[in-house]
């Protein structure tokens, strides 16, 4: 049953993620503009956010671990915030590094700048100086967003551990 809940809780992340990206991003007057076509928008809204609730997932699963014994909803949420500020801006500064370090020598697709999986949804949300929106939008919103999930979990408020 927790498996259950811990899928749902990732599940509404994902979607509220993929509001997130697109609102901050103004993909609607991107897709007017004809910067991308609507179904290209949703694609990479849609890949960016699942990268950004795996790692979500990642800091639910690092709390958990490293929370057992503690029984404050406060401090749990407080910590899935900090952890997945921590993830987030890890990640941002990984793509950064790898697309400022980048040579030709290195493959010659423009997107393999940005890592070489996920490298044209990166393109999207982080090239040129689209990395700031990410920076002071996407991952206090996003970081806010795993608090409050961990603080709603009825879990934690008995003092069950978190568990995937």
């Amino acid at each position: 049953m927790r498996l259950f809940f811990f899928a749902a809780k990732l599940t509404v992340c994902w979607i509220a993620t993929c509001f997130i990206l697109w609102s901050l991003y103004g993909m609607s007057l991107e897709v007017e503009q004809g910067a991308f076509t609507t179904t290209a928008a949703k694609s990479s809204v849609i890949k960016m956010s699942l990268i950004i609730t795996a790692l979500v997932a990642l800091s639910w699963a690092w709390i958990a671990r490293g929370l057992r014994r503690v029984t404050n909803r406060w401090a749990k949420a407080r910590w899935a915030c900090v952890s997945t500020a921590l993830l987030l801006f890890l990640y941002l500064v990984v793509v950064l590094i790898r697309r400022n370090l980048w040579s030709e020598s290195q493959g010659l697709s423009v997107y393999s700048q940005f890592l070489p999986i996920v490298g044209r949804v990166n393109s999207v949300f982080m090239s040129e100086y689209k990395w700031i929106i990410f920076l002071f939008g996407a991952i206090p919103l996003v970081s806010v967003l795993s608090g409050l999930a961990i603080y709603l979990d009825r879990g934690a408020a008995g003092g069950e551990p978190l568990r995937p």
